[in-house]
């Protein structure tokens, strides 16, 4: 990109802290790699000023949805990588045989974005081994662009089959094999992280390194990736209008597992929680305290084997305003029971009431069996919504009568 001050999305304000501010007051050398997304490069707001000591991977979130990049950012300097630049959104010309993988040779380049990154994974343990740090790994994989080596996306067209290839729809790039990529893309994952743990074992810092493994929300559905087929979001409903951008169980509900050597018995934690949470418990770990108060509880102890002193969530609300495809939706969860407005946007203000845990598909209402727990939902509504500045973000509510 020859303009940079094009690149990049709405930067933090200046006094933002971060979970690497934080880490950095308590003494660990910071790192991330991976996506920011919050600030282009001519910004105040990328990451080597705003907590972390070290950066490489994407400042733009709309460049990340290339795995074959022109460049990647090492700390504020752009890093070439040879990749032949793709223009997002590319279609596969009209006189081309869609069934034809030749024709697939011009979206993908010779060095994929995801080794380039764990690369400097694998440096930056090596590097800070012997004291206290603290690495943020944002990959990007696996989003909506189906780009993977040749060889795990084979894997899956062995086991799966042929399929249709999505050539020329709108937002990415053209994919023969998407379902077998979407696949592919995963394994690749996991075998990063597999390969990261045995970095840290043969570096001697396993038992001492705390690993967390989670997502930003639930998996998307779209041509590209095929989360109804996949079943991504089981036990919660897979189909579009239920995962990202919604407060359905599917779009919300993600995967959270941490391991710490052998610190932490195996097994299946049922406490609630959310992102903000995850400032309180590394500001816990860390023995520092928080620099404000948050709506985060720490987990610390669940972590450490003391639940009897777990602090819990009385409730936890949710606003998602419209956006794309999605008309707004509001959600509280309350114990068992959990809340869901529609289609905010367009003055939706039934709320719907389910009893998750019996009902994690979210199909039985109960809102009229239960009117004062509805009522006491739209109470923590009236006590939790405000206006947000970005009018993108902002959500507007008719209030029930």
């Amino acid at each position: 990109m020859e303009h940079p001050e094009l690149e990049g999305q709405a930067p933090m304000a200046d006094s933002t802290i971060t979970l690497g501010t934080m880490m950095q007051k308590a003494g660990y050398t910071t790192g991330m790699i991976g996506k920011w997304g919050l600030g282009g490069p001519t910004s105040g707001s990328i990451p080597t000023r705003m907590g972390f000591d070290f950066y490489y991977g994407y400042l733009c979130q709309r460049s990340a949805q290339c795995y074959y990049p022109q460049y990647l950012y090492r700390n504020e300097e752009r890093e070439f990588l040879g990749n032949p630049f793709m223009e997002l959104g590319t279609k596969l010309p009209e006189d081309l045989d869609e069934y034809d993988i030749v024709n697939y040779e011009p979206y993908k380049g010779t060095v994929y974005s995801p080794d380039a990154m764990y690369t400097e994974v694998e440096n930056f343990i090596s590097e800070n081994k012997d004291r206290p740090f603290f690495l943020m790994w944002t990959t990007t994989i696996p989003h909506s662009a189906m780009q993977a080596p040749d060889e795990y996306i084979q894997h899956y067209v062995d086991k799966f089959g042929d399929e249709e290839p999505v050539a020329r729809a709108d937002g990415y790039f053209p994919c023969r094999y998407p379902r077998a990529t979407y696949a592919a893309m995963i394994s690749y994952l996991d075998m990063q992280i597999g390969k990261m743990v045995q970095h840290l074992k043969d570096v001697g810092v396993y038992d001492d390194t705390i690993i967390i493994v989670t997502s930003d929300n639930g998996p998307a559905q779209s041509k590209f990736n095929s989360s109804a087929w996949f079943d991504n979001s089981y036990p919660f409903h897979s189909e579009d209008g239920y995962t990202k951008r919604t407060l359905q169980e599917g779009g919300i509900r993600m995967p959270f597992i941490l391991t710490w050597g052998d610190r932490v018995d195996p097994g299946v934690c049922h406490e609630i929680a959310w992102f903000p949470d995850m400032m309180a418990t590394f500001c816990d770990m860390a023995h520092i305290d928080l620099p404000y108060p948050t709506d985060g509880i720490s987990l610390w102890p669940t972590i450490t084997g003391k639940p009897r002193r777990q602090a819990r969530h009385e409730y936890l609300y949710w606003e998602f305003p419209a956006f794309k495809k999605a008309r707004g939706y509001l959600a509280v969860r309350m114990g068992e029971f959990k809340g869901l407005v529609k289609n905010v946007a367009d003055g939706g203000n039934k709320m719907e009431l389910y009893r998750i845990n019996e009902d994690p598909m979210e199909e039985h209402d109960l809102s009229s069996e239960y009117p004062e727990i509805v009522s006491r939902m739209w109470e923590i509504i009236r006590s939790e919504h405000t206006s947000h500045p970005n009018p993108i973000m902002n959500t507007e509510i008719t209030w029930p009568e």
